[in-house]
């Protein structure tokens, strides 16, 4: 039992690990961190069903209606003689939790929660991108060719998917290259080719996707400083 013990506690913090909030939130971290983060909600997880069977067997003892009385003093005794149990039942009640869990997130509720997570555990421009797509401000992106694209976000990287795997959507506004003097030059203005929407999501056929590993960097444009200083 000692030795099977660690698996069933590993396979019940994967399996939680799957609900939307918790797996989100490990997108964000370090492989090493994220079996850190397994280990531990499994842990909470068999300690919290271990006492809520504790408590199942000893409370009608205290009513004096207990067929099978468990002392609180024996509670050790418990945990050891029923450890085998009380893991396996773990694991199939947590695979059934975390499914009823996630069942309640449509794709709105996944989306605001993504950005939730990301608030608060993302990096830079994870949090950049959730920052300009709940404010309506278009972003300018330099990228790695030395092209700038400056456009509103639309659709924001899956925290679940790799790095190398994340594209960002956008709307574009204006194409163009930096100076010799890295001055941004635009010589495509997108707005003699259709007219901006309020909700930039209504215009779908001139959406550009970019490669989240191709930015080299990205930051939130004030068109009237542009205008003011170049």
């Amino acid at each position: 039992m000692a030795i099977l013990l660690p698996f069933l506690v590993m396979a019940v913090g994967y399996s939680i690990g799957e609900y939307l909030p918790l797996q989100y939130r490990m997108a964000m971290a370090s492989g090493y961190r994220q079996y850190g983060a397994i280990a531990l909600y499994g842990l909470f997880y068999i300690a919290g069903w271990a006492g809520l069977e504790y408590l199942a067997y000893s409370l009608p003892c205290v009513f004096g209606k207990g067929v099978m009385c468990v002392t609180f003093s024996g509670f050790d005794a418990f945990v050891k003689q029923e450890a085998m149990f009380i893991s396996v039942t773990g694991v199939a009640f947590s695979l059934v939790l975390t499914f009823a869990g996630n069942k309640r997130f449509d794709e709105k509720r996944k989306n605001a929660l993504a950005a939730k997570v990301i608030r608060k555990h993302g990096n830079e421009l994870d949090i950049l991108l959730v920052d300009s797509t709940q404010l309506s401000l278009p972003v300018l992106f330099t990228l790695d060719s030395g092209k700038l694209s400056l456009g509103w976000v639309v659709g924001t990287p899956n925290p679940l998917d790799e790095k190398g795997q994340q594209y960002i959507r956008i709307l574009p506004l204006k194409n163009g290259y930096q100076d010799a003097e890295y001055k941004p030059v635009f010589n495509t203005d997108y707005g003699a080719i259709y007219e901006i929407p309020n909700d930039p999501n209504e215009t779908k056929g001139f959406e550009q996707v970019i490669p989240r590993q191709s930015i080299k960097s990205a930051s939130i444009f004030d068109s009237d400083f542009y205008k003011g200083y170049f």
